[in-house]
């Protein structure tokens, strides 16, 4: 599409939608203007941004980051008109809450019903990481600054996904 774009002189679609956005570089946002005579861009700024491959030091240096982060630029710069879908359709009650804190507490879950995220057949050593009501829960594993194959933490996801895998095959 950014070639299409490059040479557009006018829009010449009717509407562009962007899906993922926040996955977009500002590039991007520009490229639907250019396409689209109305554009909708969905994402969420509060998501990962885009994945890029420079260091974070080379990043800073060229003050590139708003260029990246390019729907979090945006929301942050204009004042385009929104909307913010208040229900999460994928997560338990209490996973909504905790995740709530991102989204100014205004998520909730949409199911009501409660869900038992508890694996009795997992190993007993590992049934502190299960709330019954599904979840966050942090857990400190140590991972040093720098490295690049963190073998404690690996290890133990690597148990804990076997063990899941084997407590449920459906997971």
């Amino acid at each position: 599409s950014s070639k299409e774009a490059a040479k557009a002189s006018s829009p010449y679609y009717d509407y562009v939608i962007m899906d993922e956005a926040s996955q977009a570089l500002l590039g991007m946002f520009e490229a639907t203007i250019r396409l689209g005579k109305k554009v909708l861009w969905i994402g969420d700024q509060s998501q990962l941004p885009p994945i890029v491959q420079a260091e974070e030091k080379e990043i800073n240096h060229r003050k590139a980051l708003p260029l990246i982060q390019g729907m979090k630029t945006i929301c942050d710069t204009f004042a385009f008109p929104s909307l913010m879908l208040n229900q999460t359709f994928r997560l338990s009650n209490r996973a909504a809450k905790f995740t709530s804190c991102f989204y100014g507490q205004n998520l909730i879950a949409a199911k009501h019903q409660p869900e038992n995220y508890f694996y009795q057949s997992i190993p007993t050593e590992l049934h502190f990481l299960f709330h019954r009501d599904g979840g966050p829960y942090w857990l400190k594993i140590p991972m040093p600054v720098g490295e690049k194959s963190p073998l404690e933490s690996i290890s133990f996801v690597s148990k804990l996904v076997k063990e899941l895998h084997n407590a449920d095959k459906s997971l």
